[in-house]
C-alpha cells in the first residue's frame, strides 16, 4: 500500500475512465492473469493503473511489484504513467526490461558466478572474436574459408549463438539431436527415389546420393558451428566480456543452482506485471516463471496480443501466449475488445485480415473472441473507408503521395491527429523522403545510419591509413593513398593541379628508367615541386598551386609529427576537427547531422584507445575494419525533422505501438511482404525448431500487416507498383488481395506527366566532375606511343575517368589482397615453366617445390597483409598449386612459352595493341597454339563475365556498350577475343591462335562432389571479333580525343571530383 500517502485523484480519475473489461483486470484478485489486448485498447494504461490499485490494497509495498516491458521506452512510459498516478513512491516499484532485470541479478550476485568486473561485449568485440575463432580453425574443418568471404559465417554464427542462448538449450542436447536427425534422413522419402529407372540402374527406395549428402554436410557445418560455442564463450571471458544474451542465461543458472537466492527474489518480488508478452522468447519466459513459480497460482499479470507477434526473428513466438494458459490452468482470462483509436471501417478492414491467420488464440481456446468495437468519440463512426491504389511504378506511387502531402503542408490542413507514411523497410521511404525535402515539406525520420559510410568517416580513414603507411616507411603502402588524400577537403588543392603533378611524375619515371635512375617516390617528387619554382613551372603548376601543395604538404607532416607524439584520439581530433569537418560543414544539407557523425568518430577512437591503451595507428584500421563489417557498422540513430513535425516517415516495425490520423502504407509488393529468401545460417534440429513453412511464415507477415492496418485513425491508404522502373511486373501483396476478396475496390492512379518529371529530374544525381585534362598538349606527348591493351580497354569500358588516372596517368594505387595473391600465383607458375625449361630432359618440378615457390614469393608480401589474411592465402596457394600440379601437369607441355609479351601489333589501318598473355601452348607443327589465361577467382562467379556480346553489338556506339552491359559483352569473353587480335596481328609472326581457354585455379566444390577445376573456352566468332574490333578503334579513338567527361558514377576515382 502507498506509505501514508492518500490516493492521488490522478489514479482515480483513471481508474473512473476504465472499460468493465479494464476494470476486471486491474482489479483482478490474487493468481494469474492473461489479458488479451488488441491494438488501441488501452494496455499500457491499464497496467500502470493495475500497479497503482495494488498499492491501494493492504500489505502491498511498492518495492514488491515488478513490471517487466519490452524496450527501455516502454519502460520509461510506464514510470511515467505511475508517477502521475502515485507520485515520488513510483520510483520505489522494480521497473525493468528482461535484459535489465538480468543485468541486476548477476550484478548483484557476482561472486556467486564466479566472474568479477565483466562489461557487456560491444558489437565489435563479438565481431572480432568471431572473427579470431574462424581464423583459428584448421585446414579442413567445415566452416573454414580460404578464399573468397572468408568471414561469411560471422553473422550465421551471431544468429545460431542467439538462438542457443535465447532458448536455453545446451551444446550436447544440440548436437545429440542433429546426430539423430542426420541418421534417420535415409528413411525420409525425400532422399529416395520413388521411380526407377533401369537406364540408370536405379531402383524403387534407392537413396538420392547427392541430395543425402548435401543435407549431411549442412548438417556437419552445424555441428562445426555449435561445438564452437563453449570456445566463443571462453574468448568472452577472457576478455572479461558477456553478451547480451548471458545476461539472462547467467540470471536463470544463479536461480537454479542457489535455492536460498531464488527464495529471496521471490520474497522480493510478489506481483508481476508483464507487457507484450507476445514478444517474450524462450529464456525470457524462464526467467518469468522462475521467479514466480514459488506458488502454484502466483500473482503474474501477464498482457499480450498473438495478432501483434512480430519478432520471431528475435526469438519471439505465438506460443509463448499459448503456453502460459497451460502453464497456469487456472488463470484467468480477459479479451479487451474496446478499441479507442481507429475507426469501424479500419477495424473491419483488419480483422478481416486477421482472421484468416490459424495462428490465434481463438482457435486454441474455446469460446474466445477478438471482436474490437471501435469507440473513439470522434472516429468511430466515420464512414472513410480504406482506400487501395496502384500505381505504374515507385517513382508514380512516391511522386503522387508526395504532391497530395504537400498539399497539406501548402493549405495547412494537417490532421490534428498528425499523419504517418509507413513501408515494411527503411529504403522504401528514401525516394519519397527526398522528394518532400525537394519539396519543403516538414518530415521526421528516425533511423540508424552507419558512421562508417559517411564521405567524413571515409576522408579519415584514407588519411589515417596513408599515415599508418608513412610511419612504417613503406612507400608501396603510403603512395597509393597519397594522391588521393590530397585531394581530400581542408586541404584546397586543385584536382587539375594534381593530375598536372601526375603527369609530371610519370614523364619523371620514364625518364629515369630511360636513364637507369632511381625513380623518386610520389611524396619526394611532391616536395620537390613544392619548393623548386622551376620544377612546378615545367608541369604546369601556378605559383599559388605551388604554395597550396606546399601547405597541404605541410599539414599531412604536421599529422605525423602528432601521430608519433601523441595518442591516437587526439591524432583524430585534429584531422576532424582542425581539417576535414570545416572544410564539409560549408556545403553540407544537414550540418547537425555531420557534427553527430564527427562525435560518433572521435568517440570511437576514444573508445579504442579506452580498450587497448597503447593503441597505434595499426591496430585503430583493424579496428575499423571489423567495426565496419559488423551488422550496423558503427551505428548512429539519427532523427532528422522536428519532434513535432506532423508527418512522420517510419518503417511497420517502428510504428508498432503508435498512432496517427491518417495513414499512408506504401510498397505493398508481393516481394516486399512476403519475398522468398534462401534459406540461410546453420540448420537445427527439426526436433527442436521445426522448419518454418511456407504458411507460418505467411502468418508472421499477415500479423506485421495487422499491426500497420491499425495505425491508423481514421484515413487509411494502402498502394502498389504494377511494375518497376525497369517496366517488370510487379505482384500485389497476397494481403492486398485478400482485402479486394473482402470486397474492397482498387483505384488505378494515373500521375500527371509533369509530376512524374520533376521527380525524375530531381532524382538524379549530379554527374561525377569530368576527370581534369589541364594541357591537351601534355597529355598528346603521353599518348605519343601509346598502345591499347586489354585491362585498358576493359577499364574504358567500364569507366572513362577510373582509366585515366589508372591507365593512363598511372597514379599509384593500392593492391587488394586478390590482385596481389594472383599476381604472386601468376609468377610461380611462370617460374615453374621456366624451371623445367632450364633442365636438360625438361622436366618440370614437384607439387612441394611449386608450393615451396609460391610461400616464398608470398612472403615477400607479408607487410601488405594482415597476420591472418596471409596465412589463408598461404594455405589456399598451396593447396590450389598443388591440386593444379595433380591434375594439370600431365598436359602441360614442358616447351609452353610462358607470359609471352606482345609489343605494338597493329590492327589493319588501325591502332596500336599491346598485351602479355599468359602462356601459349604450342601445337605440334610449332606455329599453331593454344592460349591461355590463369584466373585466380571464383569459378561460378566468373561466369557471367565469359558471356559474349548480344547479336549486333558491333554496330553500337561507346555511349551503348557504357550503358548495356549485355550489349558490351563479358570481360574476359572480351579479353579471349583481344588475345586473339593480338597474337593474330603480332609484328613478330611467330604464333597462329587455335583457341583460347580460361584456366580457373580455384576448384568448384560441392557437397558429395570431389573439387572439380574448370577451364572455359572462349569461341572466336567473326562476329566476335568484329565487335571487339569495333570497341578497339571506339575506345582508343576516344582515348585520343581525351574523352574522360563521363564515368560511372560509382567508383573512387568518380568520387575525386
Amino acid at each position: 500500500m502507498l506509505d501514508g500517502t492518500p490516493p492521488l485523484s490522478s489514479f482515480t480519475r483513471e481508474f473512473a475512465r476504465l472499460n468493465d473489461r479494464q476494470r476486471q483486470a486491474v482489479t483482478h484478485p490474487d493468481g494469474p492473469l492473461l489479458v488479451v489486448a488488441g491494438p488501441g485498447t488501452g494496455k499500457t494504461q491499464l497496467l500502470a493503473a493495475r500497479a497503482a490499485w495494488l498499492l491501494t490494497q493492504p500489505d502491498v509495498r511498492p518495492q514488491e511489484i515488478l513490471c517487466l516491458s519490452y524496450t527501455d521506452a516502454a519502460a520509461q512510459n510506464m514510470r511515467q504513467r505511475l508517477l502521475r498516478f502515485i507520485g515520488p513512491d513510483a520510483h520505489r516499484v522494480a521497473i525493468h526490461t528482461f535484459h535489465s532485470l538480468g543485468q541486476v541479478i548477476i550484478q548483484e550476485n557476482a561472486a556467486l558466478l564466479g566472474h568479477h568486473d565483466l562489461t557487456a561485449a560491444s558489437d565489435l568485440e563479438v565481431e572480432a572474436l568471431l572473427r579470431e575463432l574462424l581464423d583459428g580453425l584448421p585446414a579442413g574443418h567445415p566452416l573454414r574459408r580460404d578464399t573468397g568471404s572468408v568471414y561469411f559465417d560471422v553473422p550465421n554464427l551471431k544468429r545460431l549463438f542467439q538462438s542457443v542462448k535465447r532458448e536455453g538449450w545446451t551444446v550436447a542436447e544440440l548436437l545429440r539431436e542433429l546426430e539423430a536427425y542426420r541418421l534417420g534422413l535415409p528413411a525420409e522419402e525425400q532422399y529416395q527415389y520413388l521411380r526407377a529407372n533401369a537406364k540408370q540402374g536405379i531402383r524403387v527406395g534407392d537413396i538420392k546420393r547427392k541430395l543425402l549428402a548435401a543435407e549431411e554436410n549442412r548438417i556437419a557445418q552445424a555441428a562445426a558451428a555449435i561445438a564452437l560455442l563453449p570456445a566463443y564463450q571462453a574468448g568472452l571471458t577472457r576478455l572479461g566480456r558477456y553478451d547480451y544474451d548471458d545476461m539472462l542465461a547467467w540470471a536463470i543458472d544463479l536461480l537454479q543452482e542457489h535455492e536460498a537466492l531464488r527464495l529471496s527474489y521471490q520474497e522480493r518480488w510478489q506481483h508481476f506485471l508483464v507487457d507484450e508478452y507476445q514478444d517474450t522468447n524462450g529464456v525470457q519466459s524462464q526467467l518469468l516463471h522462475l521467479l514466480a513459480d514459488y506458488w502454484d497460482n502466483p500473482n503474474v499479470l501477464v498482457v499480450g496480443d498473438d495478432d501483434q507477434s512480430i519478432f520471431r526473428f528475435q526469438g519471439a513466438s505465438v506460443a509463448n501466449v499459448l503456453a502460459f494458459q497451460q502453464r497456469y490452468p487456472a488463470a484467468a482470462v480477459v479479451v479487451l475488445e474496446e478499441n479507442y483509436r481507429s475507426s469501424g471501417a479500419v477495424l473491419s478492414a483488419a480483422a478481416g485480415l486477421i482472421d484468416r491467420n490459424q495462428e490465434r488464440l481463438v482457435r486454441q481456446l474455446p469460446g474466445l473472441s477478438k471482436q474490437l468495437h471501435a469507440r473513439h468519440p470522434h472516429f468511430a463512426a466515420s464512414a472513410v473507408q480504406p482506400t487501395l491504389r496502384c500505381y505504374a511504378t515507385p517513382l508514380h506511387e512516391a511522386a503522387h503521395v508526395a504532391q497530395e502531402l504537400t498539399a497539406l503542408h501548402q493549405t495547412g490542413t494537417w490532421p490534428v491527429g498528425r499523419a504517418a507514411v509507413l513501408t515494411r523497410t527503411h529504403g522504401q521511404l528514401d525516394l519519397l523522403a527526398h522528394l518532400l525535402q525537394q519539396a519543403g515539406v516538414p518530415f521526421r525520420r528516425k533511423r540508424t545510419v552507419n558512421v562508417l559510410r559517411d564521405g567524413l568517416a571515409t576522408s579519415l580513414h584514407q588519411v589515417l591509413t596513408y599515415l599508418a603507411a608513412a610511419l612504417q616507411a613503406s612507400p608501396s603502402l603510403a603512395e597509393p593513398v597519397l594522391f588521393v588524400v590530397l585531394h581530400l577537403p581542408g586541404l584546397h588543392l586543385d584536382p587539375a593541379d594534381l593530375v598536372r603533378l601526375a603527369t609530371g611524375h610519370l614523364a619523371h619515371s620514364r625518364a629515369a628508367r630511360q636513364a637507369n635512375a632511381a625513380v623518386l617516390p610520389w611524396r619526394v617528387w611532391a616536395a620537390e615541386i613544392a619548393h623548386d619554382s622551376p620544377q612546378a613551372a615545367a608541369v604546369g603548376l601556378s605559383a599559388p598551386a605551388r604554395e597550396a601543395l606546399g601547405q597541404a604538404l605541410a599539414r599531412l607532416d604536421d599529422w605525423l609529427t602528432t601521430a608519433v607524439s601523441q595518442p591516437v584520439p587526439v591524432l583524430m581530433e585534429r584531422i576532424v576537427l582542425g581539417t576535414l569537418l570545416p572544410a564539409l560543414l560549408a556545403q553540407h544539407a544537414h550540418p547537425d547531422q555531420l557534427i553527430a557523425v564527427a562525435q560518433t568518430l572521435l568517440q570511437f577512437g576514444r573508445a579504442a584507445a579506452w580498450s587497448q591503451p597503447q593503441l597505434t595507428l595499426v591496430q585503430l584500421l583493424q579496428i575499423w575494419e571489423t567495426q565496419a563489417a559488423t551488422t550496423e557498422g558503427l551505428p548512429l540513430e539519427y532523427s532528422s525533422g522536428a519532434a513535432d513535425a506532423p508527418l512522420e516517415l517510419l518503417t511497420v516495425h517502428g510504428a508498432k505501438g503508435l498512432e496517427w490520423e491518417r495513414v499512408w502504407l506504401l510498397g505493398c509488393q508481393q516481394n516486399k511482404w512476403l519475398s522468398r529468401r534462401a534459406e540461410s545460417g546453420f540448420r537445427l534440429p527439426p526436433a527442436l525448431v521445426p522448419a518454418a513453412t511456407e504458411e507460418s511464415a505467411c502468418e508472421e507477415a499477415r500479423r506485421l500487416f495487422f499491426v500497420a492496418l491499425t495505425r491508423a485513425q481514421e484515413h487509411l491508404t494502402l498502394s502498389w507498383a504494377a511494375t518497376d522502373e525497369a517496366g517488370k511486373p510487379l505482384q500485389e501483396c497476397r494481403f492486398v488481395s485478400e482485402l479486394q476478396q473482402d470486397g474492397r475496390t482498387v483505384e488505378v492512379v494515373t500521375v500527371a506527366d509533369e509530376l512524374l518529371t520533376a521527380a525524375r529530374l530531381s532524382r538524379l544525381a549530379p554527374p561525377p566532375a569530368p576527370a581534369p585534362v589541364p594541357d591537351p598538349a601534355v597529355l598528346d606527348e603521353l599518348l605519343a606511343d601509346f598502345a591499347l591493351s586489354a585491362t585498358t580497354l576493359n577499364a574504358y569500358l567500364k569507366c572513362p575517368i577510373g582509366c585515366y588516372y589508372e591507365q593512363l596517368l598511372r597514379v599509384p594505387q593500392a593492391r587488394n589482397e586478390n590482385l596481389l595473391f594472383g599476381s604472386v600465383m601468376h609468377a610461380t607458375l611462370e617460374q615453374h615453366f621456366r624451371q623445367a625449361q632450364r633442365q636438360p630432359e625438361q622436366q618440370f618440378g614437384s607439387a612441394e617445390e611449386l608450393a615451396a615457390d609460391f610461400s616464398r614469393r608470398l612472403a615477400r608480401h607479408r607487410p601488405e597483409l594482415s597476420a591472418a589474411t596471409y596465412e589463408r592465402r598461404k594455405h589456399a596457394g598451396q593447396s590450389q598449386l598443388q591440386a593444379w600440379w595433380a591434375q594439370a601437369q600431365s598436359t602441360s607441355p614442358a616447351n609452353a612459352v610462358p607470359e609471352y609479351h606482345v609489343h605494338r601489333a597493329q590492327l589493319s589501318g588501325g591502332p596500336m595493341l599491346t598485351g602479355k598473355l599468359d602462356r601459349l601452348d604450342p601445337l605440334p607443327d610449332g606455329r599453331r597454339c593454344d592460349v591461355l589465361d590463369y584466373k585466380t577467382g571464383d569459378p561460378i562467379k566468373a561466369r557471367v563475365q565469359l558471356q559474349p556480346a548480344v547479336a549486333g553489338a558491333a554496330t553500337a556506339t561507346l555511349a551503348d556498350w557504357h550503358q548495356n552491359e549485355r550489349l558490351r559483352g563479358g570481360d574476359y569473353w572480351r579479353q579471349g577475343v583481344f588475345y586473339h587480335l593480338l597474337l593474330t596481328h603480332d609484328p613478330a609472326n611467330r604464333f597462329e591462335p587455335v583457341s583460347m581457354r580460361f584456366e580457373f585455379l580455384r576448384p568448384v566444390e560441392k557437397p558429395g562432389d570431389t573439387p572439380r577445376y574448370e577451364a572455359a573456352r572462349v569461341v572466336v566468332t567473326p562476329e566476335a571479333e568484329a565487335t571487339v574490333r569495333a570497341q578497339i578503334v571506339a575506345v582508343e579513338a576516344a582515348i585520343r580525343r581525351h574523352e574522360f567527361s563521363h564515368g560511372c558514377g560509382e567508383c573512387a576515382w568518380c568520387q575525386l571530383g
